[in-house]
């Protein structure tokens, strides 16, 4: 039982999609409680132990299937976790071993996206500060927009992304 919990535990963690493992787990909750059960039957039983274990397994079972529906509604997304609201969370953190001043200039270059960006399929530069993109949907369909740029700061983030490359390096 150990290692069950430990193998989707690690699934659960590790996968992009963790509603499978989730799910897993819900059935080796419910495994659980049967082996409770029959816990429960045996001559040298504890009835007080095995009715409070059966109570915190039970718990644990109902709170393992509601975040497993709330995977589940968000319908498998491609993010690493989901909230109801539809809002992603970071959940990695990537060092890349150079000056602040170069990243800044690949990433202000907007056509360099789609190469890192899976579902992003092109930016088509209109000026220095309006775009076009074109991104992959849901079933295949192709989604546009006209985005704009109102805020350029490179040299106030330049500074603060130099310090912490400086701290790290």
């Amino acid at each position: 039982m150990g290692l069950r919990e430990i193998a989707t535990g690690i699934g659960i963690l590790t996968q992009r999609r963790p509603a499978e493992w989730l799910w897993a787990r819900v059935g080796g909750d419910i495994i659980d409680l049967i082996a409770l059960r029959k816990a429960f039957n045996s001559e040298r039983a504890k009835p007080a132990n095995i009715a409070i274990a059966t109570i915190m397994v039970g718990g644990i079972t109902a709170l393992d299937a509601r975040c497993d529906q709330q995977l589940s509604r968000s319908n498998g997304a491609e993010t690493d976790d989901t909230v109801s609201d539809g809002i992603g969370k970071v959940m990695k953190t990537i060092l890349i071993n150079r000056p602040p001043a170069e990243l800044y200039r690949y990433w202000r270059d907007l056509q360099n996206l789609p190469r890192f960006m899976k579902n992003l399929e092109s930016v088509e530069l209109i000026t220095d500060k309006r775009s076009r993109w074109t991104a992959k949907g849901p079933a295949g369909a192709r989604v546009k927009w006209d985005a704009e740029i109102i805020e350029d700061r490179p040299s106030r983030m330049y500074r603060v992304a130099l310090a912490r490359w400086r701290r790290y390096r």
